[in-house]
């Protein structure tokens, strides 16, 4: 039947956390958090930022999320 699932083998979170001391990461780093890989796919080359706000192409953000949210209904 196969073992449960409280016992199915898992890398113990002190190994992960030996693992970043080793690497020089103690958790404090100036990257963010998707830099210390909770969301890896975030740092790939080829990301392309779609909101334009954080891509820092509107040049007043509170109008461009007001209309944004006209739009969609949420006045």
């Amino acid at each position: 039947m196969g073992a449960p699932a409280s016992s199915r083998l898992k890398r113990p979170e002190s190994n992960k956390q030996a693992e970043r001391m080793a690497q020089g990461d103690d958790g404090t780093s100036e990257k963010g958090w998707y830099s210390r890989g909770y969301l890896p796919h975030f740092d790939g080359a080829g990301i392309v930022q779609t909101n334009p706000v954080k891509a820092g192409l509107v040049s007043a953000p509170r109008e461009w999320r007001w209309n944004s949210a006209r739009y969609r209904g949420a006045e």
